[in-house]
């Protein structure tokens, strides 16, 4: 994240993520205000190490690693230069793009595991 203190940032990503009670997440990044915001919709103490339910990626390069977190029926949150970007990523990962967000100087996007990759897991 640009600024992971950036109040405007933590509530789109975390309105994105959609985290309820009960849910598992998991933020690869640095953004406490962030974990906070998840830990409180989630009703518990932080982030867990996996599978989880909604899985943040701050930066593209932690794409990859939040995909694999991801738990059946998971959910992806993550940072992309523009829609183009943000589309490449999904397809790339085997995510199909549910919605995007405009924030400054980029968008935030979620995406859900495709059937097809969910059915190729172990």
């Amino acid at each position: 994240m640009a600024d992971p203190g950036s109040v405007e940032l933590t509530a789109v990503v975390a309105a994105l993520a959609g985290v309820r009670r009960g849910d598992t997440f998991a933020v690869l990044g640095s953004a406490p205000l962030l974990v906070a915001a998840l830990s409180a919709a989630a009703g518990h103490d932080g982030p867990a190490l996996g599978p989880v339910d909604v899985a943040v990626a701050l930066a593209a390069y932690d794409v990859p690693a939040a995909v694999v977190l991801l738990g059946g029926g998971g959910r992806l949150v993550a940072l992309a230069a523009d829609r183009a970007a943000a589309e490449r990523t999904a397809h790339r990962h085997g995510l199909t793009l549910r919605h995007l967000a405009s924030v400054p100087g980029r968008v935030a996007w979620s995406a859900v595991l495709s059937e097809s990759a969910v059915s190729l897991r172990p």
